[in-house]
């Protein structure tokens, strides 16, 4: 409640009249995340190729997966971007990369650290109202959304604990689809993750702290069913239509 409560203040201005205001510091990328989620919502009702829109660029069309079009949030929220409008919908999105992101930091430091859980809700506070994240709030949605990142890690921490097989075998699946979905949110947000806890990993390694022969089943039925899921968006991102190997930018 705390951390959705400030979430709301520090977006207050564009609570009062999301589909007239624009934040002062990100307007050409709100307009585009916003465009995003428009374009994602109509190629579902017309059962159009959501990797591709020729509502840009046309007849040439733009390849969405080449672009930050976040359909992990455009998807789920199609419904309420047809029904109030793609502005509304980027105002969610933002409200919930605070509070679910501040949210969920919140429940692994609690659940994996022997802390207080006040110390655990100031770890959540310090971590998802980060100056980073309040940065990225004027129109970054796609890094905003966070909120998978410390599910992932929690997920990959139970791999450590012994498991029957087929519990090894759901847990990896559950790894994959949540990986996947972070593909769908944002790419570099799973990126950075990645580093990060591959370094975590390696320090693990080092001082013998890492049960890496129990994880390792479930981190390749991850890995197998991410790639799986996600082989053909990824193939469609650079080499599909419309796409690009490099950008310049002056």
């Amino acid at each position: 409640t705390a951390y959705g409560l400030l979430a709301a203040w520090l977006l207050s201005f564009l609570i009062v009249d999301p589909t007239r205001t624009y934040l002062s510091q990100g307007v050409q990328d709100q307009q585009a995340f916003e465009w995003y989620f428009g374009a994602t919502a109509h190629n579902l009702v017309t059962f159009s190729n959501p990797l591709f829109s020729t509502l840009q660029n046309h007849p040439t069309g733009v390849n969405m997966m080449a672009n930050a079009t976040v359909m992990g949030l455009g998807v789920p929220l199609a419904p309420v971007t047809l029904l109030v409008g793609p502005q509304w919908t980027f105002l969610i999105v933002e409200w919930l990369g605070f509070t679910a992101t501040a949210t969920c930091w919140y429940a692994l430091f609690a659940r994996r650290l022997t802390v207080h859980r006040l110390a655990a809700f100031v770890g959540g506070l310090l971590v998802g109202f980060s100056p980073a994240m309040v940065s990225h709030a004027n129109g970054h949605p796609n890094f905003l959304a966070q909120f998978l990142v410390p599910v992932i890690i929690d997920r990959l921490l139970d791999l450590g604990e012994p498991h029957a097989r087929a519990a090894q075998l759901r847990k990896g699946l559950l790894l994959g689809v949540l990986v996947t979905w972070q593909l769908w949110m944002g790419e570099e947000v799973l990126l950075l993750a990645s580093l990060g806890i591959g370094l975590a990993a390696l320090a693990m390694l080092v001082q013998g702290r890492l049960p890496w022969r129990t994880m390792l089943p479930g981190v390749l039925i991850g890995a197998a069913t991410s790639i799986t899921l996600f082989a053909y968006p990824l193939w469609w991102q650079f080499a599909g239509p419309q796409s690009y190997t490099s950008m310049w930018q002056g």
